[in-house]
């Protein structure tokens, strides 16, 4: 038991050395975003220390087929986890192929008013009138309701309740009401 225990330790220590080197090598690199080189390096750690458990396990004499079952629950689980990630890549491959929301288009979703700013595969960038950026997945661009305000026309008409007091002089409110509009 203790010898099974020392082997098996001593090839998952190895699989975190050589992860640590990798991640260390990939820090270097000028070409690759931050979020890049962290999910690789997490990446390579985890299938480098998957694997040597294995041939650990595997070195001791421990059969490996009484793992297939647990390896297909964690497929499973994985299929399950990325359902959410496929239908974002089929929802924006739809949004970019029928061009129903482009770059610059004027929309609103759940109440959030804003100017689309990019579209990727997984989500759409949309920024509002205070500067705020919000990051919608495709898919709920697709499954709910959307006013795209610019969509066959870049003329946008925005309604904004007014009121004036009855002792105003009015021909001076529109005048002053239609200066402002037109500065904007």
């Amino acid at each position: 038991l203790m010898s099974s225990t020392f082997a098996i330790a001593a090839f998952v220590w190895g699989a975190l050395f050589l992860s640590n080197q990798l991640d260390n090598a990939l820090r270097h690199k000028s070409d690759m975003s931050l979020s890049t080189k962290a999910l690789l390096g997490k990446l390579i750690k985890f299938l480098l220390v998957a694997f040597a458990f294995l041939i650990g396990l595997h070195t001791v004499g421990i059969d490996l087929t009484a793992f297939a079952f647990l390896g297909g629950a964690v497929a499973v689980g994985i299929g399950l986890g990325l359902q959410k990630v496929f239908s974002n890549l089929i929802a924006g491959i739809i949004l970019l192929s029928d061009k129903s929301i482009k770059p610059g288009d004027t929309i609103v979703v759940a109440g959030c008013y804003g100017k689309v700013d990019h579209l990727s595969a997984r989500y759409v960038s949309m920024i509002t009138r205070d500067g705020i950026e919000f990051l919608i997945p495709n898919d709920e661009l697709i499954n709910n309701r959307v006013e795209n305000w610019s969509y066959s026309d870049e003329n946008v008409r925005l309604r904004i309740p007014l009121s004036v007091h009855y002792q105003s002089d009015l021909n001076l409110a529109i005048q002053l009401c239609l200066d402002a509009a037109r500065e904007t």
